[in-house]
């Protein structure tokens, strides 16, 4: 009777997991179509990710890389400032994509989301 019990168990315990996954997966490929833009804090560059924030599908610098006329312009403050805007854009569009996930995992998972707010001290 032990071994009968068990083996319900595993089979239950598997359907459970495959739910899971099934459910996930629904998630992941609602993101797979979705995109998050965001421009940096000084307006220098726009960036545009994955849903999951995970690729990045464009940039954009709308003032340009600085002024390019300048003997050694490569050397001044306009390329560093540029790449800080860059990046800037990227992390607040990464940003936006982890708290859209987040929000839809939550959605779909909210017992999961539940129990994590309960552990927390």
């Amino acid at each position: 009777m032990q071994h009968e019990d068990l083996m319900r168990l595993l089979d239950e315990t598997d359907r459970q997991i495959a739910t899971f996954r099934a459910r996930l997966r629904g998630v992941m490929f609602e993101v797979e179509d979705e995109s998050h833009t965001a421009h940096s804090s000084d307006g220098r560059a726009i960036a545009v990710v994955s849903g999951d924030g995970s690729r990045i599908k464009d940039i954009s610098l709308p003032y340009g890389l600085g002024d390019t006329s300048r003997p050694a312009w490569a050397l001044t403050d306009d390329l560093n400032t540029v790449c800080q805007a860059i990046v800037d854009a990227v992390n607040s569009a990464r940003r936006t994509a982890s708290v859209s996930v987040f929000e839809k995992l939550r959605d779909e998972f909210p017992e999961a989301f539940d129990l994590l707010t309960d552990l927390q001290p």
